[in-house]
């Protein structure tokens, strides 16, 4: 293999190719790029040094047919040295790899192992509706995780999975695209350096880098920035099944583990060996720790969210006569994830009534939304963290939702 670049000068030719292009990254991963730390130098990445061939896919669960896909490092269309140099994954050799997973006879599932802050636009959305379509054409499943980050282009690849799980401590959404221009004419000028350009095509040196980035050229690049963030918030939103409108309020922000469970970004907390576990039985059955409660903490300038009175929690209902037993525990079912949603709601400001929802039908999802609204309305969206708090107190929500029983049945009678 031809020796790979090294420290600086990869740091440079990475800053050079990614100034200028939209990009859907992390913030945090971005600044620490821009201020020049070798961000990535430490991640071997998944690629095979030694051979140079693709990234290996693993095999776990009990019956070991369930196939891993590392996703790690920041995300790029096509492998090179700059990549290699700094472990990146590329969009040609995560679907080689997916292909060669999901034609297996020795795979029955497929796991996406996400650890990305995302990366390049390039190749992404191509690569995320290939590799549903790998799974819908093998009629396998496919699931993600956030292992620990499911950031920008990363979770644009997690949206398509059937379930995506978090960890507890996992980070997911980031959905924005971003850009920046990187003006060396100040440098320039103090090196005693002057560019001057010979060319033909009014907008040929738009954006180079030894001049301010002008008004036409900033408006050109801002044009290509909402495009593709429309075609991302359409994405996740399709995926995921969500308002368009939800995705958009949450405003590029990242969310951990249970929090992304309740803004529609993830199905479940969890591990990444609890999900191949889950997947490999063959009585799936539902991650335990999906029922432990959390109080979430915006961070806005160091300004706590708004207190707010806590929902009422549920009650397990006694066994109605008159209610079949599908439909009672269908409500149960309803219940419980309209009370999860108001818990959080509740401890972020935010007044619903989890009783009412169930009585007119509304359904998790689209209570959520409703608080992403109302919570975009309030402010500017900001991440959101969040903690275990004690279990809540059992009263009085299962009386609401046997009123709603005894309405059904009246209804039928």
């Amino acid at each position: 293999m031809p020796e790979t670049p090294k420290g600086d000068a990869a740091l440079a030719a990475l800053v050079a190719r990614w100034s200028g292009t939209p990009l859907c990254i992390s913030p945090r991963y971005l600044r620490g790029l821009l201020s020049c730390a070798p961000v990535g130098a430490a991640s071997d990445g998944p690629w095979d040094r030694e051979t140079g061939g693709l990234p290996a896919w693993r095999v776990a669960g009990a019956d070991g047919r369930v196939a891993v896909l590392p996703v790690h490092g920041p995300l790029v269309y096509r492998h090179d040295l700059i990549a290699e140099f700094f472990g990146f994954t590329s969009y040609e050799d995560l679907q080689a790899l997916a292909e060669d997973a999901f034609t297996s006879p020795d795979v029955d599932a497929v796991v996406l192992d996400l650890d990305t802050p995302g990366g390049e636009v390039a190749g992404l959305f191509e690569t995320a509706e290939a590799i549903r379509r790998m799974a819908d054409e093998a009629g396998k499943p496919l699931a993600a995780v956030a292992n620990p980050a499911a950031l920008s282009a990363g979770y644009a690849l997690a949206a398509v999975a059937d379930r995506v799980v978090a960890l507890p401590s996992g980070e997911l959404g980031s959905i924005g695209v971003v850009a920046v221009h990187l003006d060396m004419s100040g440098a320039d000028e103090k090196a005693g350096l002057n560019f001057e350009f010979v060319y033909a095509g009014e907008r040929k040196i738009d954006g180079n880098p030894h001049m301010p980035l002008s008004e036409r050229a900033r408006a050109d690049l801002q044009r290509d920035v909402d495009a593709l963030y429309a075609r991302f918030v359409d994405h996740v939103a399709r995926y995921r099944r969500l308002d368009p409108e939800a995705v958009r309020a949450t405003e590029a922000g990242t969310y951990l583990g249970r929090e992304a469970v309740a803004a529609g970004l993830a199905d479940a907390v969890g591990t990444l060996s609890e999900l191949t576990a889950e997947l490999s039985s063959s009585e799936p059955r539902r991650i335990s720790v999906m029922t432990e409660p959390v109080t979430p903490t915006a961070h806005d300038a160091g300004a706590e969210p708004a207190a707010g009175p806590a929902p009422e929690p549920v009650r397990e209902p006694a066994p109605h006569a008159h209610v079949p037993e599908k439909l009672e525990a269908e409500l149960r079912e309803q219940a419980a994830e309209l009370l999860e949603v108001a818990t959080l709601a509740a401890r972020l400001g935010v007044r619903v009534d989890a009783a009412d929802a169930l009585r007119r039908g509304i359904g998790a999802d689209a209570l959520r939304r409703q608080v992403l609204a109302t919570l975009a309305a309030r402010a500017e969206a900001t991440d959101v963290r969040a903690v275990v708090p004690p279990e809540p107190a059992d009263d009085g929500f299962g009386e609401a939702l046997m009123r709603v029983v005894e309405r059904i049945n009246a209804s039928r009678e």
